[in-house]
């Protein structure tokens, strides 16, 4: 149960900025701070990659660097809105179950929530990470705060993902696939890495600010998956999109914004391309579309918060169009979700 839920902050890391105003700033206005490594396997060969400027220490291993990641985005939050730990629960989307191997350090994957509480030095109300992972995995996050926050002593939760494709594991895998963004291949993706999480909370938000409601979150599979050998037909996320709206009680036409998970690949476009033309029927002069991707890669599991991120700024910012939208969510596997999201306070949309 997703309604009634608000997001009030939140933090983040991306290539395009340390905490989340950045980030959103730096999304907003089509950042892309994109660089060329060289690869292990092959020797030498040059690759397009979207990296977080840090100190090797923090990245002794895969693992550690992504807990590395989400304790300062986590304790981002916690600094800036003041929250109690004693009284906030944190819920972790990892990276999905068939990637978790690319990070060497699967003990601490199967804990990486704990790792990450551990490393804030906080103490939650409760600690909860989504068994399956991926972006997709944020309609079940969302169902877990709901009931932290109502059967609980919790009075907020900080919800979030944490991934990185910039591992030479990766890249090797996606370039067999024929999937990677090289030299010879410009439609495919660009790895890239974050950790993004949002501050939620189902009580009353004060009118002189601006919060995120979420309306809404449905989740379909799509068996055509990028990971299988034939293109996505976009049924899955059709499903996903329609069984949001009708949890929403609103109206495709009444939809003024996407916020997309879509990461360039050839895969992402074509199950763009079909499934948008059969969910989106309204005649409209424009739909305006925003894809964080362009400015910090593919993210994984950390794209779904950093979607919620971007709304909230958007509306808060009042640079957005309308007072409603939508964030279409694709895992690299099977997973789809649909989130539909409105401004809650003070608002003046363009």
């Amino acid at each position: 149960m997703t309604a009634g839920l608000h997001v009030i902050g939140g933090g983040a890391v991306t290539p395009v900025g340390l905490d989340a105003l950045q980030t959103c700033a730096g999304v907003r206005a089509r950042m892309a701070r994109f660089e060329e490594v060289l690869r292990r396997v092959p020797f030498g060969k040059p690759q397009v990659v979207a990296r977080i400027p840090a100190h090797w220490s923090l990245r002794r291993t895969p693992t550690q660097w992504l807990v590395n990641l989400a304790a300062r985005a986590v304790t981002e939050i916690v600094t800036r809105h003041s929250v109690d730990p004693e009284r906030t629960a944190l819920v972790v989307i990892p990276p999905e179950r068939f990637r978790q191997a690319s990070f060497i350090d699967t003990g601490t994957m199967i804990n990486l929530a704990k790792s990450i509480a551990g490393k804030t030095g906080a103490r939650f109300e409760s600690v909860s990470q989504i068994p399956e992972g991926g972006a997709a995995s944020l309609a079940k996050a969302l169902a877990l705060a709901g009931r932290c926050l109502s059967s609980r002593d919790a009075t907020h939760v900080i919800l979030g993902g944490v991934d990185s494709y910039v591992l030479d594991a990766e890249y090797q895998r996606l370039d067999i696939a024929g999937r990677l963004r090289t030299e010879g291949k410009a439609q495919g993706l660009t790895p890239g890495e974050a950790a993004a999480f949002v501050l939620l909370t189902n009580q009353h938000v004060d009118d002189a600010g601006t919060s995120l409601a979420i309306l809404a979150c449905a989740e379909a599979v799509e068996p055509l998956s990028a990971t299988s050998t034939q293109y996505s037909q976009g049924r899955g996320m059709v499903t996903a999109l329609r069984a949001a709206i009708s949890q929403a009680e609103t109206e495709e036409a009444d939809l003024e914004w996407v916020i997309s998970n879509g990461n360039g690949e050839r895969y992402a476009s074509w199950e763009a391309i079909l499934g948008r033309a059969r969910f989106y029927r309204a005649r409209r002069e424009r739909l305006p579309t925003t894809y964080p991707a362009l400015s910090v890669g593919e993210t994984g599991a950390a794209s779904s918060a950093l979607a919620l991120l971007v709304a909230l700024h958007g509306f808060s910012r009042g640079y957005c169009p309308g007072r409603n939208a939508m964030i279409e969510l694709s895992s690299e596997g099977d997973g789809r979700a649909a989130c539909v999201v409105a401004a809650s306070g003070n608002v003046t949309p363009r």
